[in-house]
């Protein structure tokens, strides 16, 4: 046995763990939890996430952070903001962005809880 008999395994340990981690940049949930063995275990900030699920339940209450700069609160569109973190709901205007803007993330909505 050489030391170079478990390079085909560390190679797709290594893919696995940039995809893993692709898919939590991007927000892909669902790519992310389905890397994992329905026996998988991912142990995060100190909780063992048992099978894809539970880790997809685990991410769905990630925070999301989003930095815009508008020209105005008080005049636009209205945006109504709610789920983890925020108390209740908020309410302001977007003076500034253009229309595809809140339509190219529609797609994350289902993994939020309203």
């Amino acid at each position: 046995m050489s030391l170079h008999d478990d390079k085909p395994v560390e190679l797709v340990a290594q893919y696995l763990l940039f995809k893993f981690y692709y898919c939590l940049d991007t927000r892909d949930y669902h790519g992310a939890a389905a890397l994992f063995h329905p026996d998988g275990v991912w142990v995060r900030q100190g909780e063992q996430l048992l099978g894809p699920p539970a880790i997809l339940a685990a991410l769905a209450l990630r925070s999301a952070t989003l930095v815009i700069q508008l020209s105005s609160f008080s005049s636009g569109e209205l945006l109504t903001l709610r789920g983890p973190g925020i108390d209740g709901r908020r309410e302001f205007s977007t003076c500034g962005l253009p229309p595809r803007f809140w339509a190219s993330g529609e797609h994350t909505n289902s993994l939020f809880r309203a």
